[in-house]
């Protein structure tokens, strides 16, 4: 299937590219390994017919492709090793602030000297135009983002380095030093207390530094970049912050799982190429060592010639004399040492065509970024001897994973080396994790540099679609300070007018606290979704269709029979005893049907309430369906599954211990586009100054006030789920789903938080970028099909209207008989009776009085083959996430009217984005519907919009299906290597509670003495201050 899948992508790829464009690719940096990873994307791009101009201090491998025109600059590294920086093993026994310093200090040497020449001097004042530029801005070259103004095109930054949190800060994500690492340190992702919060002083004391060293780029960008209207550019930190997209030289089998921004893209393994032949002698070699090989080279940058005493040189050699193995030793030095008659020297070797030779058996590295995972393609253990940068920290990494150890170069030793290269030799433990490496590298969907074109035409294509909102937003409106300083100010308010309330706030408070401390082959899948909401299982039932159809044994828990099913599909309904419908069991739940209809209820509009009444609801229907015998039956079943599919995230939480039970990893299928709630399961809480839960009345762009009260939903949300929810389902889960083993199961927030996958029905085309941990995917859209010839009487109907037709439905769950009741009726009749269009209006009812004769009705349409017809000019809708999937589509504006649920929000993002509008139910009027869709018809700009957002939801490597199994059986082959760290770390940890409450104390207990050691100083002073006699 992968051939197959890469051999479609590739087509799509070429399919998709449209125009081709003027690209500039401008990285000065002078280091080859950056150039290594950054030069085959920008071979690709000439090679498909991009016309690029490439400003390098490393020139490309010729022969060049004809539309690439490489300019070059003068290449610095010398000048930069002697003068700048120290040596690199100096260089590497820095603390994380100094190496912060030369950094900085070594781009702005680089930059100086770059910008300065004649060849960049000559782009920089050209007249040429650029539709896209490409540069490495993050990686103290931050400078060159000033060409992003100067063309007015969209900015693609590379990133040679798998981690920073530099590049995290400006690209709208501030790191969480409770488990992610910038790649100075020397960490893994599994942090002790004081790990913690050494990582916190490394996090803040980079983050100064690199602000320090922007204000010192500025001023060399004002230098150098003072072409005509170089005056009104904005901030360097604000053109730095702006960019289309970033990809990033990581991925999770190298490195560690941790959230990202959605323009971050990983691809790891850029400078992977295909295998060429071996040097004849080589290859020969190679062939004559039946005992294997080892290849010791540490990288372009280091000279082991010069790094090294003889003393290091001659452990080495005694170490490899005592070996069967044959070693290929790089040496760059003038003269060879003598070496034992087993070790072979070169000054080069061809590292990736020897690595992937079956005969090597170990690789001694530096642990450079691009020798490890050409290592881990290849499946050979390491040895590591780090100097600088992210070398250390790569090496932490791999002996935590366990394909290789570490060695301190300062520390080197015959005993050491000796007792480390036989034990990666001789325990095979370590090639067989190697191997597991491996397979998690190359199980892609697609390679890394079509990855990175793919994602660079996207950019071309749709400019800055994959921006969140927190790019643009200050430093202190991300981190709320605004937001938390109102309300510290309000409470210290709140203490000094009335004493008597310090208790009743100090309660409030310890309870919102509390709230945050708590919180391949055929395999046989079993898929549990109770819920009986139709719109949910339109997500779920093209995923299970397509793992039946690719041989899996699926078995369906379900409140609905499935139409036409495959033959290994077998579904077990669930019936609720009464009622059997959402609707009426709502009714049935709160007690008063006859007072209010379940419109009314549903309509609440204070979303810490709805989110109450939709979790209630939904653990009532989870206690009533695990009574069932058929549930309890499979609770005391024998089966084996070795794949458990859930919606527990979704309210279901009680669920969550069918994966204990079968001892299976269990995959997520989320149906709403983006709940808080599940964000906080997987490790990556919402940052609510622009992230919202499904249930928020907001966009992605607040203003504060907004921005103060969703931080209290986000707040009552957590104390909602983790005092109401959660104890409700371990409640029902410890009565109804036992079984043998149950009694030393995990804790109900363990076992939900633990899912290897979280498939979420969100995409940016119809709602906002937001941040995801690595095994959340974005399957938004997957109930939209191909589109069927309709019925005749309305394919007849909507080719007889010339000027347009509309579309009214509610959706599966909302009757519009019901809801709209004779007057509200009357008035939609007298509108469309006015209107030039048809209208096509789902209508539940059996009689329809008065219907306007250009109105057809009827129980039912087929909703995706309507919106498809050309005549389609509004949709009138509930604003339900499927619906909203199959308009935009289709390019067919919206008219919403939300009711319940997540459709306030979907409506928002649809009227503040552009493509709808949105009409309050209370408050429906004869001319509130006639003014919309007038609006919405005759104004283009909603068209154009809703054809541009068509655009972006069918541009994807995947169709959501495809993405959706290709993951699912991800899983099956691997597990859950795509979990974050933060997924099994406490809440208190996570938000770094324990570490800030450490900091305090110790801060608290500084001010004390230091406040008592003034006071003593002031007395003793006093006292010995001679005193005047009294006048008597």
């Amino acid at each position: 299937m992968l051939i197959t899948l890469r051999l479609l992508l590739l087509v799509a790829l070429w399919l998709q590219v449209g125009e081709t464009a003027k690209i500039l690719v401008f990285i000065p940096f002078p280091m080859k390994s950056h150039h290594f990873a950054f030069q085959p994307i920008v071979r690709e791009l000439a090679e498909r017919g991009h016309d690029v101009t490439y400003l390098t201090a490393v020139p490309m491998e010729k022969p060049l492709p004809k539309s690439l025109r490489q300019v070059l600059v003068p290449n610095v590294l010398n000048s930069l090793q002697r003068d700048v920086i120290p040596g690199f093993v100096s260089f590497g026994k820095m603390t994380t602030p100094m190496m912060s310093f030369y950094f900085g200090k070594a781009g702005r040497a680089i930059m100086d000297a770059t910008l300065k020449s004649p060849e960049a001097q000559s782009i920089i004042h050209s007249d040429e135009k650029y539709d896209l530029v490409i540069h490495e801005a993050f990686f103290v070259s931050e400078p060159v983002v000033a060409l992003q103004h100067k063309f007015n095109a969209p900015g693609v930054a590379l990133m040679p380095l798998a981690d920073s949190s530099w590049l995290h800060e400006m690209s709208g994500l501030t790191d969480n030093p409770a488990y992610m690492i910038d790649f100075k340190t020397d960490f893994t992702d599994r942090l002790t207390f004081f790990q913690r919060v050494h990582n916190l002083y490394h996090l803040v004391s980079t983050l100064i530094m690199s602000y320090v060293n922007l204000y010192q780029m500025q001023g060399l960008m004002d230098t150098y970049f003072n072409y005509t209207g170089w005056e009104g550019r904005p901030s360097i930190a604000r053109l730095l912050s702006d960019q289309a997209l970033i990809l990033v030289n990581s991925h999770h089998s190298v490195g560690y799982n941790f959230p990202r921004a959605p323009h971050v893209k990983e691809v790891g393994g850029i400078n992977l190429r295909p295998t060429k032949p071996l040097p004849k002698d080589l290859e020969q070699l190679l062939n004559d060592s039946p005992n294997g090989v080892i290849y010791f080279s540490l990288g372009s940058n280091i000279d082991m010639s010069q790094v090294s005493s003889k003393g290091i040189r001659d452990a080495f050699s005694n170490v490899f004399a005592k070996l069967k193995q044959r070693v290929l030793w790089k040496w760059t030095g003038k003269d060879y040492p003598t070496v034992p008659s087993n070790v072979y020297m070169s000054d080069w070797f061809p590292q990736q065509d020897i690595l992937v030779h079956k005969n090597v058996q170990l690789f001694i590295t530096h642990g450079g970024l691009l020798s490890t995972t050409e290592a881990v393609n290849s499946a050979v253990p390491l040895i590591g001897i780090p100097f600088f940068a992210d070398q250390r920290k790569n090496l932490n990494q791999i002996t935590t994973a366990g394909f290789g150890l570490g060695l301190d170069f300062e520390n080197l030793t015959e005993s050491s080396i000796s007792w480390a290269v036989n034990e990666v030799l001789n325990n095979d433990k370590y090639k067989k994790q190697a191997i597991i490496q491996q397979s998690i590298f190359q199980d892609r969907p697609m390679k890394p540099v079509e990855e990175s074109v793919y994602w660079i035409e996207y950019v071309l294509r749709h400019g800055k679609a994959l921006q969140p909102a927190s790019v643009h937003m200050p430093l202190y409106q991300v981190l709320l300070l605004d937001v938390l300083g109102a309300i510290a100010a309000g409470l210290f308010l709140v203490l000094v007018i009335s004493k008597k309330l310090i208790g009743f706030v100090l309660s409030v408070s310890i309870l919102l606290l509390v709230g945050l401390l708590s919180a391949a082959d055929g395999a046989n899948i079993l898929v549990f979704m109770h819920v009986p909401s139709k719109s949910h299982h339109a997500v779920y039932r093209p995923i299970l269709r397509a793992l039946a159809n690719r041989g899996h044994n699926v078995t369906y828990y379900s409140p609905f029979p499935v139409d036409d099913p495959p033959a290994n599909l077998k579904t077990v309904l669930l019936e609720l005893p009464t009622p059997t419908s959402l609707r009426a069991f709502y009714s049935k739940q709160t007690k008063d049907a006859d007072s209010k209809s379940f419109v009314e209820k549903a309509q609440e509009t204070n979303p810490v309430l709805v989110t109450l009444n939709m979790y209630l609801l939904v653990h009532k229907l989870s206690e009533s369906l695990m009574q069932l015998e058929k549930v309890q039956d499979l609770m005391r079943s024998n089966e084996k599954f070795d794949l458990v599919i859930t919606a527990a995230g979704y309210g279901q939480q009680c669920v969550s211990t069918l994966g204990h039970k079968f001892n299976a990893p269990r995959v997520e299928i989320i149906p709403v586009g983006d709940v808080s709630y599940v964000l906080d399961l997987a490790g990556a809480p919402d940052n609510p100054a622009y992230m919202m839960n499904t249930h928020s009345p907001f966009s992605d762009r607040m203003n504060f006030m907004e921005r103060m009260q969703n931080v209290f939903y986000w707040a009552f949300n957590r104390v909602i789920v983790y005092y109401v929810t959660l104890v409700e389902h371990q409640d029902t889960m410890d009565r109804y789903l036992t079984y043998p083993g149950s009694e030393g199961r995990p804790s109900i927030l363990e076992m939900a938080s633990d899912s290897a996958l979280i498939l979420l029905n969100s995409h940016h085309s119809i709602g906002y970028s937001f941040p995801k941990p690595p095994h959340i995917k974005e399957i938004g859209g997957i109930n939209v099909v191909e589109s069927k010839p309709l019925p005749k009487d309305i394919q007849t109907f909507l080719d007889n209207a010339t000027e347009g037709a509309i579309y009214f439905s509610l959706g599966s769950v909302v009757s519009v008989s019901d809801v709209t009741g004779d007057e509200m009726r009357k008035a939609f009749s007298n509108v469309f009776g006015r209107m030039k269009q048809n209208v096509l209006w789902k209508w539940e009812a059996d009689d329809f009085p008065d219907k306007p004769p250009n109105v057809m009705t009827s129980k039912w349409f087929p909703q995706q083959d309507v919106l498809a017809h050309k005549n389609v000019k509004a949709f009138i809708t509930q604003g339900g996430m499927m619906s909203i999937y199959e308009a935009v589509s289709r390019g067919v504006p919206l008219l919403g009217i939300p009711f319940f649920g997540d459709q306030t929000k979907n409506l928002i993002h649809a009227s503040t984005s552009g493509y709808g509008l949105m009409v309050d139910y209370a408050n429906i009027t004869e001319s509130s519907i006639e003014w919309a869709l007038e609006e919405l018809i005759h104004n283009p700009r909603y068209k154009a919009e809703a054809t541009r957002r068509a655009k972006l939801f069918h541009d994807r490597p995947m169709k959501p299906v495809d993405e959706a199994i290709y993951w699912i059986e991800y899983v099956l082959k691997h597990g859950r290597v795509l979990q974050p760290a933060s997924v099994h770390i406490p809440l208190y940890q996570l938000y770094l509670l324990d570490v800030l409450g450490a900091i305090a104390i110790v801060l608290t207990i500084f001010v004390m003495i230091l406040k008592r050691i003034v006071l003593f100083c002031k007395s003793a002073i006093y006292q010995r201050k001679p005193q005047k006699a009294k006048y008597q």
